[in-house]
């Protein structure tokens, strides 16, 4: 069952607890039931993926932050998604989200996007 979110805002946290999406308020114009599960359908990852249901335009970005293992040497790492016109169009790859912060005694990465992708994970060195 997803959760909805409407224009106040709010938190969508995966049934793990790895990954969070902070909706800002006025970032969605009407509620929305949005999903979130785990998922190995696509391309190896640092982590778990996780699957985000539905693919929607936010008027205000997103945070994305992702609590897990994080490798040593965290110059490379952030939050990846997959475009979902990529995807749709069968070549989806890990692209990287606008970096925010990496902490890694916490562990996690937090990152920003303007939409809801179809899938994230932490990746190494993606492509922006």
């Amino acid at each position: 069952m997803g959760l909805f979110i409407g224009p106040a805002g709010g938190l969508i946290v995966s049934e793990d607890r790895v990954l969070t999406i902070a909706i800002q308020p006025d970032a969605l114009s009407e509620p929305t039931q949005i999903w979130v599960e785990a998922t190995d359908a696509p391309p190896e990852s640092l982590g778990p993926a996780y699957e985000v249901l539905p693919t929607v335009v936010l008027e205000r970005p997103a945070t994305i932050t992702y609590r897990g293992i994080i490798p040593a040497d965290t110059s490379g790492i952030t939050v990846g998604f997959i475009d979902p016109e990529d995807f749709a169009a069968g070549q989806g790859h890990w692209r990287a989200l606008p970096l925010l912060s990496v902490d890694p005694d916490v562990p996690l990465v937090r990152a920003t996007d303007v939409r809801l992708s179809p899938y994230y994970s932490l990746v190494d060195d993606a492509p922006p």
